[in-house]
């Protein structure tokens, strides 16, 4: 359990990592890293991806490892792995994904999706693996001309450190340049505290397969600093199926 008296930083920091817990995707079309909105969209079955990212904020590191997989048609199951540092700030934290895709509802234009997700806190203050948080989302990604995309977000999640529930949000939107890459803004959060604003942009190095990023952002009304993440993407790896 989380005490009361953890340093008001680290627990702003961690409700960052539980937004960010699932950031599992596919391609270019899509809302790949660096954004916390998810897309409707999955991997291919037996084709997986790796996100690797940095996150700092205000002297705390946060290196992150992200895998998925396409473990049949229409679902994909994806985990996480979180370490900060320094030392002072010891926490981290594994988060789990399943994500499917409603192609029954699908249209020329927008296609929807949902998501589970737990994550798990290890720090000082916790004690054992149990999920610290559950939640669930709804996700839609609308695509429109001349490479303009939106992305939504909607679901509850459930605090069992707190005992609180709350209803979080998305919603993102993403301009890409063709082959080149993409820049974007979203807001993100929850109905109990400011929204959280992010932008950034990525850069595919090998088109669909391997991409650099990066972006900032900030809570609104919570006083802390620019959160900063740099992170790699490898994406179409088929690892097993025909």
């Amino acid at each position: 359990m989380i005490q009361t008296n953890m340093p008001s930083m680290m627990r702003s920091t961690l409700s960052c990592t539980l937004l960010a817990a699932g950031l599992f995707t596919l391609s270019s079309a899509h809302a790949v890293r660096p954004l916390i909105t998810d897309d409707a969209a999955v991997n291919d079955r037996g084709q997986c991806q790796i996100e690797v990212w940095q996150e700092r904020t205000q002297g705390v590191r946060g290196p992150t490892l992200a895998p998925a997989c396409g473990i049949a048609d229409g679902l994909e199951f994806g985990v996480s792995y979180t370490r900060y540092s320094p030392a002072s700030a010891d926490a981290g934290g594994y988060g789990l994904q399943l994500k499917t895709v409603f192609e029954s509802i699908k249209t020329e234009r927008w296609a929807f999706g949902a998501k589970l997700n737990t994550f798990s806190i290890h720090n000082r203050y916790t004690r054992g693996y149990s999920p610290d948080s559950y939640s669930a989302t709804l996700l839609g990604s609308g695509k429109y001309g001349k490479g303009l995309s939106l992305h939504t977000n909607l679901g509850m999640i459930h605090d069992r450190t707190a005992s609180e529930t709350s209803a979080t949000y998305g919603l993102a939107v993403v301009q890409e340049f063709g082959q080149s890459g993409f820049v974007f803004a979203e807001l993100t959060g929850d109905h109990r505290s400011g929204a959280f604003r992010n932008a950034g942009a990525a850069v595919w190095l090998i088109p669909e397969r391997l991409s650099i990023d990066f972006s900032a952002g900030r809570q609104n009304g919570g006083g802390g600093s620019t959160e900063y993440t740099i992170g790699l993407g490898f994406y179409g790896t088929k690892v097993f199926g025909q």
